[in-house]
């Protein structure tokens, strides 16, 4: 029977004609249409019926049926599919249509998943929510569908911001053009006749055409009788066209052309191609992160792999390994000195190392000193190596606990902000400095960032998110106990929301007692495994380097908390007898090294505040999924992230001793919190943008947001360049000395007082001796020095000495009287090499008693015993010096032109007694405007000062090696 479009409408029981319209446009399923074939009808079960009522429908597109009506049937709008399915079952009695996907017209099925486009017309959404599609081309997954629906919504009532992250994130969803949607079932192959069923089985109902599982498999339908179908070629020979009623009308003589669809092994093996691909990529798809973009643009943001960004630090860190200068004197007697000590059996010790006090752990220098031990085996005759060899370690590991944090930050934060950070600490002349340093708070900094990449991922209360719990109390853990104790205060905020804060989990009022004990319960497990996990082995080798059991990070805090009952009865002056600053200090110190960065990091909370109160977009920009009135707001969870930069500024501040190393924990989530500033910044930019145009499309073709967020960057990076360059020009006398005393000096010596030990060198003797050398096959050995039993001796300029890595084996080093009134390193008990592998030995008198096994297992028994006479009030120890005219070889001491010289001017420039061998320049910052010692910039009245003189306000000095001649 035939009927017509009026009879039809009126059959299915749809009276108005705004319906009507909808009816022509939208096919479905039924148990009592007319239109359909009553045997299928029939044959039906109750599981493949999509039930909606009309109002419904009219009230999510848009289609207005009765305004009485309308308003007396208001059904709260939500964007849930459960909740929808739940209200439809609920009102089960009250439906009041049912269609059937036989009475539809044909020309509406053309919505494919792999072509979501931003301008969608709602009849043909709705078509594609309430039909079962025959094919792979035309049937969405169920997170498809939910997102269109959603972006449908969001465009019917005027979020364009909404709408447009939405449909960032279908596309998205996409790899390359044969992309398959993430979580759709096995539909590859499926016949235009396939009707899809749910995998549990009966009695399960659907919402808009999908099961709640979002899981179909194929079912082999009843075939039926179609009309003569009619192929049009295209220019995809696979790509199908639905069956049209026009083949039966097409004159006689006119010849059609159909193509097939591919075969069940060609569609399998595309399906199985397609799986890999998005395998292989790991970070094609967007997830969910805590700041969205709120524009739509042509192609997301270029962002570099882990891999990738970890090449790009690795090569910058690497050249500061080898090139920056050591600028605290702390890394050079508290760490290089023991290290070496361990490697080369002599060092200085300072009272921190003294088995009396023991605050400094061994466990923390041991873990440095294995590639300078490899380094000494493969360069027997040379130290260097080994110094190098430990910076480029340090490089490495601060190069992917760097590249580490900044995936994190595109994962879970905004991948713009993660380009922000990357640029930021790339240039950072802060990091140049902190990541070959050899120092706890440097060490700190590498296990913080490495914590702050889980603690960036979301919180929940799942089985996954123990993994996220786990590695950041490890991490947290061993920046605390193997490295400075204090920063355990940055793991405060991670504590608090890990007890506090719902996260991903939605919490009810009546459950939250057993959700919070069991958040208790994990983070007390897992912060209890790893401080055993890291607290066992570092008492244990603090139990064989001191002879006794001890936990040093104990001692460390109370030598600085108390320090008058520090040292079991020895009364103790606390770090402040080492220097104040003023409690701006910190401030300044931190512009000086992240300049525009800084300021960027101190705005983050208040913008991130500013933004969720009353920016327009702050629904989409600060969150992009929709989080559930009982889940903690996205920009809380940002808020507890940045947090940790503002606590430890204000409590280092309030300490009356400062230094610069102390902010280096901090570093890396500096450049974060002003990386997450720059990205609110542009998303201000683009509300701004799109108020004054009204065109979000507009917004999104637009450079003028690229070109502001670049040229704050390329402006902080010329500026940290400019510091890096002053650091390397200014301050790099010390390393250039120590290069020119062991490979000019020194070598030029031996050779000319024992020539006949040389002979193997062929050196060519038309040249000069230093060219000579250079171009020699082989390696000069300096140990013939050693009958002469050379010193080099350090005045007042001894905190400007390197290390003794960079002085060869035979050359010994001491201190000289000087104006410093303060303590000096003593050194440590020698331990001869040919003592390296005996068993254990006769313990010296003053040493600490220890167990034999572990004087077996520890060799350097120095460590348990005082080099000379310690004390904590910072008090000068006269056992420290030599007299510099009778045991100095060699001396390094610094000229001021601009001052008095003191001591140094009377002795090493007395020509009869000391010679001058090398002179390499070096600013006088006291004499030097702090604008020109700050910067270094490529101009000729800059640069161009010479040592005495005052060009362009620049005031250098010398720092010469002496020889003595007499």
């Amino acid at each position: 029977m035939v009927h017509s479009e009026e009879h039809e409408v009126e059959d299915c029981g749809l009276m108005t004609w705004p319906l009507a319209i909808l009816h022509r446009r939208v096919r479905g399923y039924g148990k009592h249409c007319p239109g359909a074939d009553s045997s299928r009808s029939s044959a039906r079960r109750v599981k493949d019926i999509d039930e909606f009522d009309g109002h419904q429908l009219t009230k999510r597109f848009g289609i207005k049926q009765c305004v009485a009506q309308e308003e007396a049937k208001k059904l709260p709008m939500s964007y849930d599919a459960e909740m929808e399915k739940t209200r439809a079952l609920d009102r089960g009695a009250a439906v009041k249509k049912i269609w059937c996907r036989r009475c539809m017209p044909q020309q509406t099925s053309e919505f494919f998943c792999s072509d979501c486009e931003q301008k969608l017309h709602r009849a043909k959404f709705a078509q594609a929510q309430l039909s079962k599609h025959k094919s792979d081309e035309d049937r969405l997954c169920k997170d498809c569908a939910d997102l269109t629906m959603r972006k449908v919504e969001a465009v019917r009532v005027g979020e364009e911001y909404e709408a447009d992250e939405i449909e960032n994130t279908l596309k998205a969803r996409r790899v390359a053009k044969d992309t398959v949607c993430l979580d759709v079932g096995p539909a590859e192959g499926a016949g235009a006749g396939d009707q899809w069923e749910e995998e549990s089985g009966a009695g399960a109902d659907r919402l808009g055409g999908w099961p709640a599982s979002g899981v179909f498999k194929p079912q082999p339908a009843t075939p039926t009788p179609h009309p003569p179908r009619t192929r049009q070629a295209t220019t995809d020979p696979i790509q199908r066209q639905r069956p049209t009623t026009q083949s039966a009308m097409l004159p006689a003589g006119v010849q059609t052309i159909r193509f097939r669809k591919p075969t069940n092994d060609s569609a399998a093996s595309k399906a199985a191609e397609s799986s890999e691909k998005l395998k292989a990529a790991k970070h094609v798809v967007v997830k969910d992160t805590l700041i969205a973009e709120q524009i739509n643009r042509n192609r997301p943001p270029w962002v570099p792999k882990l891999s990738v960004a970890f090449r790009i630090l690795v090569l910058v860190r690497f050249c500061a390994a080898m090139y920056s200068s050591i600028s605290d004197c702390d890394e050079t007697f508290n760490f290089w000195e023991p290290t070496h000590y361990l490697v080369h059996g002599k060092g200085f010790q300072t009272w921190e190392y003294s088995p009396d006090y023991s605050i400094r752990s061994w466990f923390f220098v041991l873990l440095h000193s294995f590639p300078a031990w490899l380094a000494s085996k493969a360069f027997p005759l040379d130290k260097r190596p080994g110094f190098f060899a430990i910076r480029a370690m340090l490089a490495f590991l601060s190069s992917y606990t760097e590249a580490k944090l900044y995936r994190a930050i595109a994962d879970h934060i905004n991948p713009r902000a993660a380009r922000y950070y990357l640029s930021m600490s790339l240039f950072s002349a802060a990091m140049w400095s902190a990541s070959s340093a050899y120092l706890p708070s440097a060490f700190a900094m590498q296990a913080i960032s490495l914590a702050f990449s889980y603690v960036l991922e979301p919180v929940s209360s799942k089985s996954a998110s123990g993994r996220r719990t786990f590695f950041a109390c490890l991490f947290f853990v061993i920046a605390t106990v193997a490295g400075w104790p204090f920063v355990g205060v940055l793991a405060l905020p991670f504590a608090f929301e890990e007890l506090s804060l719902c996260g991903d989990d939605e919490v009810m009022p009546a459950s939250r007692p057993g959700w919070a004990a069991s958040r208790f319960n994990r983070l007390f497990v897992c912060g209890l495994a790893s401080l055993v996990l890291v607290s066992v082995p570092l008492v244990f080798v603090d139990w064989l380097a001191y002879g006794k059991l001890l936990f040093v990070p104990l001692n460390i805090v109370l030598y600085n908390v108390f320090p008058h009952k520090f040292g079991s009865g020895v009364g103790g002056g606390g770090p402040e007898l080492y220097g104040t600053e003023p409690s701006h200090f910190y401030l300044l110190n931190l512009l000086l090294n992240f300049n525009i960065v800084f300021i960027l990091a101190l705005l983050s909370i208040p913008l991130v505040l500013f933004t969720s109160r009353f920016s327009k977009s702050r629904g989409v920009r600060l969150g992009q999924k929709l989080r559930l009135a009982n889940q903690t707001p996205s920009a809380h969870l940002l808020i507890v992230r940045l947090l940790p930069v503002y606590a430890w500024i204000a409590l280092m501040s309030q300490q009356p001793h400062k230094e610069e190393r102390f902010m280096q924990p901090i570093y890396t989530l500096i450049s974060f919190n002003a990386a997450v500033s720059l990205s609110l910044i542009r998303g201000w930019m683009e509300d701004i943008f799109v108020k004054i145009t009204s065109s979000p499309y507009r917004a999104g073709q637009t450079s003028i947001f690229s070109t502001v967020t670049r040229t704050v960057i390329m402006t902080s990076s010329c500026i940290a360049i400019a510091r890096i360059l002053a650091l390397q020009n200014y301050y790099h006398a010390p390393l250039d000395l120590m290069f020119h005393f062991q490979y000019n000096e020194l070598p030029v010596r031996a050779i000319q007082t024992y020539p006949a030990e040389y002979a193997y060198l062929g050196l060519n003797t038309t040249k000069p001796i230093l060219e000579a050398i250079e171009h020699a096959e082989y390696t000069v050995d300096l140990g013939p020095l050693a009958r002469e039993k050379l010193t080099l001796c350090l005045g007042e300029s001894w905190f400007r000495f390197p290390t003794q890595f960079l002085v060869p084996d035979p050359i010994n080093v001491q201190f000289v009287k000087g104006p410093f009134e303060g303590i000096l390193p003593a050194k440590f008990i020698s331990s001869p090499k040919k003592d390296q592998f005996d068993g254990p030995t006769t313990r010296p008198s003053n040493s600490t008693p220890s167990h034999p096994f572990s004087e077996w297992l520890w060799r350097r028994k120095g460590t348990r015993t005082n080099g000379g006479k310690f004390n904590t009030q910072n008090k000068e120890e006269i056992d420290r010096y030599v007299d510099p005219e009778t045991q100095c070889s060699y001396a390094i001491g610094l000229n001021y032109p601009h001052r008095s010289a003191g001591w140094r001017g009377n002795e090493f420039e007395d020509g009869a007694l000391w010679e001058p061998r090398k002179c390499v320049k070096m600013l006088d910052g006291q004499q030097t405007p702090t604008l020109f010692r700050t910067l270094w910039l490529p101009l000729s009245w800059w640069t161009d000062a010479h040592v005495g003189e005052r060009k362009g306000k620049l005031s250098f000095a010398e720092l010469c090696l002496y020889k003595r001649t007499a």
